[in-house]
């Protein structure tokens, strides 16, 4: 079966990570409440979902393109790059001010040219920082751009 495709030819390729295991077994199942995805429109939720009578479950052909790292941000971010990071309800909600500063320019360096850094709706950037520019009212997305472009 073809993977997920992006409108640039692009294929879907997804990490999760988290420092406990019990969590990343549950992510594993890919089962999902309604209320988890409420926010969802319907016309996107259902080429990616199977619907029961009480769950939501992640279609094979992108439960394949998802992999899972026992990993502790705090120790350890992923070697590679990436074009979207949900960092939420954690770094910048949890950590003190100095490994917030350290962990965002590490995220920044993660993200290729034009990707995304998402955190939290209630959370707060330590600082601006190079390259990110705002791209919610919200203050909770940002972009990468390159240092000479507007």
């Amino acid at each position: 079966m073809t993977p997920p495709q992006f409108t640039n030819g692009n294929s879907l390729s997804i990490l999760g990570t988290d420092r406990r295991n019990d969590l990343l077994d549950r992510a594993w199942l890919a089962q999902y409440n309604e209320s988890v995805l409420r926010d969802i429109p319907h016309e996107l939720r259902k080429p990616a979902f199977t619907e029961t009578k009480t769950l939501f479950l992640l279609r094979p052909r992108f439960r394949e393109r998802v992999d899972y790292a026992l990993m502790d941000i705090k120790v350890q971010v992923p070697d590679r790059q990436f074009q979207l990071i949900f960092c939420r309800n954690l770094v910048f909600t949890y950590l003190e001010q100095q490994q917030q500063e350290r962990l965002l320019k590490v995220l920044v360096n993660r993200l290729c040219m034009g990707g995304f850094l998402i955190i939290g709706e209630n959370e707060t950037m330590p600082r601006y920082i190079e390259p990110l520019i705002p791209r919610s009212k919200t203050g909770c997305i940002f972009q990468k751009r390159a240092l000479d472009s507007q």
